[in-house]
């Protein structure tokens, strides 16, 4: 089983778990993790957490590029309709204690140091193409939810080019108010389980195994099929045409539409409701002072 214990979340939103044992991770360059570092990496992590990364497969190249400092594991999963990938990916770059660095960083490397804190993401995202070398995922091209964002400076610029100066602050805000913030189990503003990552659409996962990656997709694909038909007129063409009944008949208890827009069922938001009841946030003193809060998961 996992040795990991209570999941936490920081001041940043950040997701990072508690491990039983401290590891080590060794200076690594700023450009990136070596192709015989990751493979170390994956050893311990099959030790450490195996029912987090288990039918998954190690990404050797980052998606995307700037992920420099993480491992990515994936996994495909099919949805009725659609294609998913899940994204585990762990957090290297050191972001702890002082006094657990073992060897100080410098321009070209980050330091090395020890821990028992595991930073990470796990999410969901709509998959477009899938490039397969040697039986793995090598690559993937996730569907774009919006093909340009908008900035301060009133420009429009592709989302591949502007990632890293991209507030998605408001985006996450328009996502919350499609899927009607009223369903979730605690304010987004505390933390969003629906977000924005590798340019697309995502549901956040905090507890990864493989049943509740299966029972999130379920509910993210009728969501998926909303919100993108918010964004995108010419997806809500396809998806309401006479050809496409098949694809609404999956759906018919999580969507329903008119004319002019889709919109959920109460049975989506009851679905949706109970999924999201297992996690529950909390917070004590020693939690204070540190601006944690630990999130607790029924099982």
């Amino acid at each position: 089983m996992n040795a990991s214990g209570k999941i936490f979340i920081n001041e940043l939103k950040n997701e990072f778990f508690i491990i039983d044992e401290e590891i080590t991770v060794p200076q690594f360059s700023v450009k990136e993790i070596s192709f015989s570092q990751k493979l170390d990496f994956d050893k311990k992590f099959k030790k450490v957490i195996p029912f987090y990364i288990e039918n998954h497969d190690l990404l050797l190249e980052p998606v995307p590029k700037s992920d420099t400092h993480f491992i990515h594991y994936v996994q495909n999963i099919h949805g009725k309709y659609f294609d998913f990938l899940h994204v585990f990916k762990i957090d290297l770059k050191f972001s702890g204690d002082s006094s657990m660095i073992i060897e100080k960083g410098n321009p070209d490397f980050y330091p090395s140091y020890r821990t028992d804190r595991l930073y990470y993401k796990s999410y969901v995202i709509p998959v477009k193409k899938i490039e397969i070398e040697n039986k793995k995922i090598a690559r993937f091209e996730s569907e774009s939810l919006v093909s340009k964002i908008k900035v301060e400076s009133d420009q429009y610029f592709h989302t591949f080019a502007m990632f890293d100066e991209f507030d998605k602050t408001s985006l996450i805000d328009k996502l919350n108010e499609i899927i009607d913030i009223k369903s979730l189990p605690v304010l987004y503003k505390i933390y969003s389980f629906w977000d924005f990552h590798n340019f697309t659409f995502a549901l956040n996962i905090l507890n990864p195994i493989n049943e509740n990656i299966i029972n999130g997709i379920e509910l993210f694909e009728p969501a998926w099929i909303v919100v993108k038909s918010e964004f995108d007129s010419e997806f809500l063409k396809y998806i309401t045409a006479e050809n496409c009944e098949e694809c609404r008949d999956f759906f018919r208890q999580y969507i329903n539409h008119d004319s002019e827009k889709l919109y959920f069922t109460d049975g989506f938001h009851d679905s949706l409701k109970k999924y999201l009841s297992c996690y529950s946030f909390h917070t004590d003193d020693d939690l204070a002072v540190k601006r944690w809060k630990r999130i607790d998961i029924k099982n």
